[in-house]
């Protein structure tokens, strides 16, 4: 009788709170511990603590209102209190299911750290820091100076790509013929593989389709950036003539 009453377990059945814990309420009746029983219990959700803890939060609050230099008798349940809220704390943080989802801080110094997914808009190693578009750079062969760098040592890619032209510039057909467009070619001193745009008196089109019916001038772009951002844009032009 008198004890303070935690949940357990088991849904719907309670137990003797033992350690300082959220306890739900205080029993009313005796219970020996053995078979099964229901006891009466008196509702009172409430921070319950330990004899243990009890004594040490004395000790604190005597401390506080005495200016007296505290001896080690004192201490010594002050340091068995803060012991089990270190365990308990560091217990609970490093359970998966303690509820916490995010972690909001200026500096977190840790030794080791383990993640399935980590981001960041800045790596550091020590005193050396590499942004997206460093490491971009370095992942794309660049290095700091090496063959194919184009940046100058330890430079930054500014190159644009190449664009070479397949087929005549300007190109000249009569009225009433149809037009193949040969397309273009891309290169680059770092990236490999880059695609363009097509632009058709600057509409962009999947393909270039040309009507010849009438006499016209089309001005036909052909654009490819690289990895770095840098862009190149070169055009063809087409006349579309009578036929004298």
């Amino acid at each position: 009788m008198g004890d303070a009453i935690t949940i357990s377990s088991q849904a719907g059945v309670g137990a003797k709170a033992t350690t300082t814990t959220q306890t739900i309420g205080v029993a009313l009746e005796p219970y020996d511990g053995t078979g099964t029983s229901t006891i009466q219990v008196f509702i009172k959700p409430e921070l319950t603590f330990a004899s243990a803890d009890q004594a040490a939060l004395g000790a604190i609050l005597t401390l506080a209102s005495n200016t007296a230099t505290n001896t080690p008798a004192q201490s010594a349940p002050i340091d068995a209190f803060m012991r089990s809220i270190l365990t308990r704390m560091t217990g609970w943080l490093a359970d998966a299911g303690n509820g916490i989802a995010n972690i909001f801080a200026q500096t977190i110094t840790a030794t080791t750290v383990n993640a399935e997914t980590v981001n960041t808009k800045k790596l550091c190693i020590e005193d050396v820091c590499v942004t997206k578009t460093e490491l971009q750079n370095l992942l794309n062969g660049q290095g700091s100076g090496g063959p194919g760098g184009g940046g100058g040592s330890g430079g930054a890619d500014t190159e644009p790509p190449t664009i070479t032209l397949n087929g005549n510039n300007p190109a000249h057909i009569n009225v009433g013929d149809s037009y193949t467009d040969l397309g273009a070619t891309v290169s680059d001193n770092v990236d490999q593989n880059l695609g363009y745009k097509i632009f058709v008196n600057g509409s962009e089109v999947q393909s270039v389709t040309l009507d010849t019916s009438t006499p016209a001038t089309y001005a036909i772009d052909y654009s490819a950036v690289d990895a770095s951002g840098n862009a190149a844009t070169s055009t063809r032009t087409v006349d579309v003539v009578v036929v004298p």
